[in-house]
């Protein structure tokens, strides 16, 4: 029995944000930093993708959800478990819906409910991997 990612936008958002502030506030070996941290960077460059802001964090977060599910999904599919696999996909359509919405998860998680409905449950996979994919997930 597989379980969904299905964590509340607050706890989520609360999470990324004490791990992105730990992450930015210490240069990891208790030194001063020049720079950045490569962790830091990788947030800066993943915050410019979405709406700044607590919102941003929030959307990440249910991108991070959503691509979890895509993960259990392909999981699912390659054990032969095509109805565990479409019940992962359904979870990160939801994922991928919950407000704020990121304007370009919007047509994907569309996509993948049509493939879903459609019974193409590769096909609905296969969308949910390029997405996550083209989000460095």
């Amino acid at each position: 029995m597989r379980f969904t990612l299905g964590l509340g936008a607050a706890a989520l958002a609360a999470t990324l944000t004490t791990a992105t502030l730990t992450t930015a506030c210490s240069g990891g070996s208790g030194s001063p930093s020049s720079g950045p941290s490569q962790s830091a960077q990788v947030s800066q460059s993943t915050s410019a993708k979405a709406p700044g802001g607590i919102l941003g964090v929030v959307s990440e977060a249910g991108i991070e959800a959503a691509c979890a599910n895509v993960q259990t999904a392909d999981t699912d599919q390659a054990a032969g478990d095509d109805a565990s696999a479409s019940a992962a996909l359904s979870a990160a359509v939801t994922a991928l819906r919950k407000p704020p919405i990121d304007p370009a998860a919007q047509p994907v998680a569309t996509s993948i409910a049509a493939k879903l409905s459609a019974g193409d449950t590769a096909g609905a996979l296969a969308a949910g991997q390029q997405f996550c994919q083209s989000r460095g997930r």
